[in-house]
């Protein structure tokens, strides 16, 4: 935005005024003019907060593979994983970063594995 000394000289002037101990009708009229020529400033409105409700999902891979592409249209991330094989034991596996999306989650495995990954979030 442009600055405009004559803007600023107004603000200057109606500050003055409201120090005024017996503002005079004239007084009243210039400070009025004085805070309409004051800049509009557009405040936007604060976003929604985030959701407290948890949502899970649960992905089975039957077939053992080294990357599972766990499609679950939470609309969430990121989200907590908890990833077991066929025997129920945890397995550790490495998040794609950069390809995951709110609605779908990737695990790589260093070798092909078959098993249930557990998700939630917020």
């Amino acid at each position: 935005m442009p600055h405009n000394d004559d803007k600023w000289t107004d603000l200057s002037a109606a500050i003055t005024i409201q120090k005024d101990k017996n503002p005079t009708f004239a007084t009243i009229f210039e400070l009025k003019k004085a805070l309409k020529s004051i800049p509009t400033i557009y405040i936007p409105p604060l976003p929604e907060p985030p959701s407290t409700t948890l949502s899970r999902y649960t992905y089975v891979q039957s077939e053992p593979a080294t990357t599972w592409n766990i499609q679950h249209n939470l609309g969430i991330w990121p989200l907590q994983c908890f990833a077991v094989d066929e025997d129920a034991v945890q397995i550790i596996g490495e998040v794609d970063d950069i390809n995951s999306t709110p609605n779908l989650f990737i695990l790589i495995f260093s070798d092909p594995v078959a098993g249930t990954a557990y998700l939630q979030g917020y």
